[in-house]
């Protein structure tokens, strides 16, 4: 089992460019785990992507921005994490892809960007604040 300390010196030695394909990998596997109702597997990935970003947040000019590339994913859950992930970078962008999200008919992904929306509109999202 790899602990905490070893996983964040391994992030700590990757690339930008390895670091956006591991959150594309970890989203796309979080969207497989979400559609099989495997909330505790999903759970995991969603802590190892939080320990990805807070990688990339204290590199030197924010290397969140590189994620950008990933506004343009196949898979809503990639896209929706990466909205979620730089909304604090791009608040336009951000709130422009997860509105597309619940636009579309995509469950589960349509349903979680909705409640994005809502917990923007009135005012409980976290997202603007960009917590750590």
């Amino acid at each position: 089992m790899t602990t905490k300390k070893s996983r964040a010196k391994s992030l700590a030695s990757m690339s930008n460019a390895e670091l956006v394909d591991l959150f594309e990998q970890l989203s796309l596997a979080e969207g497989e785990a979400t559609a099989a109702l495997q909330s505790s597997r999903a759970n995991r990935l969603i802590l190892r992507r939080r320990a990805l970003l807070s990688e990339m947040r204290h590199r030197p000019g924010d290397a969140r921005i590189t994620l950008f590339v990933l506004y343009a994913h196949r898979h809503p859950q990639v896209r929706l994490n990466v909205a979620e992930s730089t909304y604090a970078l791009n608040p336009e962008r951000a709130r422009s892809t997860i509105e597309e999200i619940a636009a579309s008919p995509f469950q589960p992904w349509s349903g979680d960007a909705g409640m994005s929306l809502i917990a923007l509109e009135n005012g409980t999202s976290q997202l603007p604040t960009d917590p750590e």
